[in-house]
């Protein structure tokens, strides 16, 4: 060998970056272009697509890569290409389209002919499905965007997975917080947030413009409040649309689905309309590990914001809690620190005042 193994590792990051930069302008390239044809297809008899929904860092992956064994299925995982192709606005992140006015939240008002028809050529009808199969997508922002899919896709189905929310925020604080995945050419890039934090600022804007605590978002600081902002927002918004979506929405919680995986995937096939066939549970129960719980700090939230957390957590029999924030986080950090080190806080440090 010319280079030893370990030598490998080194190049290999370097390269990555840069590849994942030229994938992705091809992909959304690609996407546009496919978007803006003229040709018409036959109108096909086609179950009803299923959206996967749930807060990042719920399981989304896992139940998306379970379903995508399904040989009845067609996996559509997080293609953010097609949905920036479909509308830039989807691009919450600005993964594709960096000058694009991002939203977080979207309904049927977002939804126009246009947007109907390149979802049609490129989600509704993707390339390589077959007529039979029932199309999934997976991208976990659609939760804020149930109105919009509704518009789109009549008739849709909807698969919700709840994970603890403690859990889920600690997980997007380690991903936020490590931020592993460089992209070439965009050096404000967060792994959680996106380009120059874009998809906080689109989510803390729609969020409150949509009465989710306006007067509380403004206090909220570290990557592990936002975290939870995200998943309180996300679980309020299928909350808001349980009503009227009714037989076409199935949820279960993350536990549920790790530790009885026969009977939760055998529901979920009949809820698509599918056969559990042995070989398909054999293939996902192999997938599927223990429920993992994120050690970590408390998850402290300003008042009304806790109220509401801890509500969820336990209408879902989840039984960590979030902290109320009654003191400005900073102080609350550096009094911990002093009490830890048995020192005082000087009087001229310039914090406010409880």
């Amino acid at each position: 060998m010319f280079l030893s193994t370990l030598s490998h590792k080194p190049i290999l990051d370097t390269i990555k970056p840069y590849a994942r930069a030229v994938r992705n302008r091809y992909q959304y390239r690609q996407s546009v272009a496919r978007a803006a044809t003229n040709s018409t297809r036959a109108v096909e008899r086609r179950p009803a697509p299923v959206f996967v929904l749930g807060c990042g860092r719920s399981g989304t992956t896992l139940l998306g890569k379970l379903l995508s064994k399904h040989q009845g299925t067609h996996y559509l995982f997080e293609p953010y290409h097609l949905w920036a192709a479909v509308d830039p606005r989807t691009d919450a992140i600005r993964l594709h389209t960096h000058g694009a006015a991002a939203r977080a939240f979207m309904d049927a008002s977002h939804a126009g002919d246009e947007a109907q028809r390149r979802f049609e050529r490129l989600l509704r009808y993707p390339t390589g499905a077959a007529p039979s199969d029932v199309v999934v997508e997976k991208t976990p922002i659609n939760s804020l965007r149930i109105g919009y899919l509704e518009a789109l896709a009549p008739g849709a189905r909807y698969i919700h997975i709840v994970r603890d929310g403690i859990d889920v925020a600690r997980s997007i604080e380690r991903l936020a917080e490590t931020n592993e995945y460089k992209i070439a050419g965009q050096k404000n890039w967060n792994q959680w947030w996106g380009d120059n934090d874009s998809k906080w600022n689109v989510l803390a804007r729609d969020g409150a413009a949509a009465g989710y605590y306006p007067e509380e978002v403004p206090r909220i600081e570290d990557h592990r409040a936002r975290g939870a902002y995200e998943w309180l927002t996300s679980l309020s918004e299928v909350d808001r649309w349980r009503e009227t979506l009714g037989s076409r929405l199935m949820e279960f919680t993350y536990d549920a689905l790790t530790s009885r995986p026969t009977a939760v995937l055998s529901e979920m096939a009949q809820f698509m309309g599918l056969e559990a066939d042995e070989a398909w549970l054999e293939a996902s129960r192999d997938e599927v590990g223990a429920e993992r719980h994120n050690e970590g700090p408390a998850v402290c939230l300003p008042e009304r914001m806790t109220e509401d957390f801890n509500r969820l957590q336990r209408r879902y029999q989840f039984t960590s809690r979030a902290e109320p924030m009654s003191v400005p986080m900073e102080r609350t950090q550096i009094h911990r620190m002093a009490t830890s080190q048995r020192l005082s806080i000087p009087s001229s440090a310039g914090l406010a005042t409880a």
